[in-house]
């Protein structure tokens, strides 16, 4: 599916479509980051017991997507992932040339 027929699409439009999508982009990334917040401070058994009672299976893919979500959000804003993550040779903040388009947060 394309989402883009730039034959049929005046530069304004495009200019909207990339913008929206970047704006939404970065929402999702704060959501995540607003998550990791609350779940690095729980442990596998705690999303096991009451009241959540998810299975460990669950439990573990959770945490570890939100973690790695969050390495996300820091590669983004900062150009570094956490410091218990694979490391680049430099910071290159991703997010820096999409808020050039969409403005800062």
């Amino acid at each position: 599916m394309a989402i883009v027929n730039a034959e049929n699409m005046t530069p304004a439009q495009l200019i909207q479509l990339v913008s929206q999508a970047l704006v939404n982009h970065r929402q999702a990334l704060n959501v995540l980051n607003e998550l990791y917040k609350w779940t690095s401070g729980l442990s596998v058994a705690d999303l096991t017991g009451a009241p959540i009672g998810m299975s460990a299976t669950n439990a573990n893919a959770i945490l570890a997507a939100v973690a790695d979500a969050h390495a996300e959000y820091l590669i983004h804003n900062t150009g570094q992932a956490p410091s218990t993550y694979p490391q680049v040779t430099g910071p290159y903040p991703y997010g820096a040339s999409q808020t050039a388009v969409i403005g800062p947060s």
